[in-house]
């Protein structure tokens, strides 16, 4: 006889976790969510997900949770629930899933935090993007623990690399991929620019870029599906991109060596990030090259 499966909850809908959402319910099980947008919240209700009309109401019933909030802030406010209601006696969690991209240092301090409270730790940020054809996860687990957070995970995640054992290992890790996928978008894009202005076709030069040494992911990805057909709407907001690079630097500096090349574009991502309306998507870092000196628009 097969075991049940853990009920799972997941907080926070925006791109990702809806994603990670979506692909849980498609593995079955009882998945309950949560999240201030109620459009968010009914979109999975709709699929069969259970809404949660509070974090208590989640707490009380999920077994695993996973995070995917757009903030260290908000990531430590849900987790301090969790921990006030494991210290009222009201907290089925017994695994807390940290998917969102925080940086090592919020990230060892919540482990802590909900470590006191009985609950055990997995630092888990998602790589892929939530229209990517696969989702990777980069995990850091004690090793007593990773066979059950690997089964919990793999509910969304195609592919589960374990980096490490302590809390925070990961959250580098996804913010070395970020910083050189995010590096590479912003060059990609400026040198594109470059070649519209001298007179090709965007769509052609993508085209010849695939077929020679200049491909990447964003090239094959990010610019068929959002930047050639100017729909600039692959899911990922240009302010997420800019904290992304802020914690990189962060934590690169707390390592120690020599940056030359990120921090300038680390503060591109900044500027385009306020230039921008709140919710720009981050594939319109093109139109920042393409209008430069004008406001950027939505």
């Amino acid at each position: 006889m097969m075991a049940r499966a853990a009920v799972i909850g997941f907080v926070g809908l925006g791109h990702m976790g809806a994603a990670l959402a979506r692909r849980s319910l498609a593995a079955g099980g009882t998945v309950l969510v949560y999240d201030l947008a109620p459009q968010a919240v009914a979109s999975l209700a709709a699929l069969g997900a259970e809404a949660a009309p509070d974090l208590a109401a989640m707490f009380r019933r999920a077994e695993v949770v996973a995070a995917c909030l757009p903030s260290a802030a908000a990531c430590r406010a849900v987790a301090a629930e969790a921990v006030k209601a494991a210290g009222a006696g009201a907290c089925a969690v017994r695994l807390w899933i940290e998917a969102s991209t925080i940086g090592r240092r919020a990230c060892a301090g919540i482990a802590a935090d909900l470590a006191a409270a009985g609950i055990a730790f997995a630092d888990a940020p998602v790589s892929g993007g939530p229209r990517g054809k696969a989702l990777s996860t980069m995990l850091a687990v004690p090793q007593a623990l990773r066979a059950q957070a690997e089964a919990e995970v793999g509910r969304y995640s195609d592919r589960i690399i374990a980096v490490g054992e302590e809390p925070g290992q990961a959250q580098i890790c996804k913010l070395v991929n970020n910083a050189i996928s995010l590096a590479t978008l912003a060059i990609a894009c400026e040198a594109t620019a470059s070649g519209v202005r001298a007179g090709l076709d965007l769509a052609v030069m993508v085209e010849a870029i695939n077929a020679g040494s200049g491909r990447c992911a964003a090239t094959t990805d990010k610019f068929p599906q959002a930047i050639v057909t100017r729909r600039f709407d692959y899911g990922a907001a240009a302010r997420i991109a800019a904290k992304d690079m802020a914690l990189f630097l962060e934590e690169a500096e707390t390592a120690g060596g020599r940056l030359a090349c990120l921090p300038q574009i680390a503060a591109l991502w900044r500027t385009v990030a306020d230039e921008g309306p709140p919710d720009m998507d981050f594939t319109s870092i093109f139109k920042y090259f393409e209008e430069y000196g004008r406001p950027l628009q939505a």
